[in-house]
């Protein structure tokens, strides 16, 4: 878990360094952009099959870089199947699909016990640029190579909830989780399951999976965020939502990001029951008040 944990973290500052260097090349994509603020509502698949494309100059661009950072042969092993994920993706936009897949089964050799938790992190973060149809076939060539893959099956999930397509994530997820073996792929199956029922309204089976993924987190930072999203399902099935999070962080030092928004979902609920008994006793006294006067 905790090899999968630096692999994800490693990927997420690989994006940071990636697009440092295509700047310097004056490449800079927007594809580099997007992963958790997409906008279902903005983005669809775009005119075409291949989404909303870059120009193909910076396709190139972007390309030439990628070759040029692989040709190093100091990469060590992640960096390198990081770098061939994204190849892989640039090589798919351009209609060569036979060298796309020649990347992915390299990545296999490079990191082979981990190359599918790689593909899993880039490519729903280049899908954030638009291009999800290509997104998705290089994922589709992952789970040809390890069919039923919980990361990857979660990794298509969370492409099609950019498209708003949730009620088919919900069943990839559902797949994900029945044949999650490990306890961090199930934590990981479960949360984005949480978050496709979430949008579908399902809002108990969502409070249920974000208590799911609590499993096996020891701290508060690793807790925060599901128990966030648990309060925001818990709101919408009349349970006490504020109750069961000051349970849980209530004695804890919230003064880390996001532990800020527990603070005030904690305060500001205290504040608004007191404003209600406030509006509750002003409206008994004045339906008091208009008795003594009728009288």
């Amino acid at each position: 878990m905790c090899q999968i944990i630096g692999m994800q973290c490693s990927i997420r500052r690989f994006f940071a360094t990636f697009a440092v260097a295509l700047a310097a090349s004056g490449a800079a994509s927007a594809q580099m952009q997007g992963g958790a603020d997409w906008d279902p509502t903005a983005r669809q698949f775009g005119s075409g099959p291949g989404g909303t494309a870059a120009p193909a100059a910076t396709r190139n661009a972007t390309l030439e870089t990628l070759n040029k950072i692989l040709s190093t042969s100091q990469l060590p092993p992640l960096d390198r199947s990081v770098y061939l994920s994204v190849r892989a993706f640039q090589l798919s936009r351009l209609g060569r699909e036979a060298d796309s897949q020649k990347d992915i089964a390299e990545m296999g050799k490079v990191l082979p016990n981990g190359w599918q938790v790689v593909l899993s992190g880039t490519q729903p973060e280049l899908a954030g640029g638009g291009d999800r149809a290509t997104a998705l076939r290089i994922l589709g060539y992952g789970l040809q190579r390890k069919p039923g893959d919980p990361w990857l099956t979660v990794a298509q999930a969370q492409v099609h909830m950019q498209i708003a397509d949730f009620p088919r994530a919900l069943s990839m997820l559902d797949n994900a989780v029945a044949t999650s073996a490990g306890s961090g792929d199930r934590r990981t199956a479960l949360y984005y399951r949480a978050q496709a029922n979430f949008n579908l309204g399902n809002f108990q089976q969502a409070a249920d999976d974000f208590d799911g993924t609590l499993v096996g987190r020891t701290t508060v930072k690793q807790r925060l965020g599901p128990l966030l999203w648990r309060y925001a399902a818990q709101v919408h099935t009349r349970q006490d939502a504020r109750a069961m999070l000051n349970k849980d962080v209530g004695n804890e030092n919230l003064y880390e990001w996001p532990g800020p928004i527990a603070k005030f979902l904690l305060g500001n609920n205290a504040r608004a029951s007191s404003c209600s008994s406030l509006r509750r006793a002003v409206r008994r006294r004045r339906n008091s008040t208009g008795r003594h006067r009728a009288n």
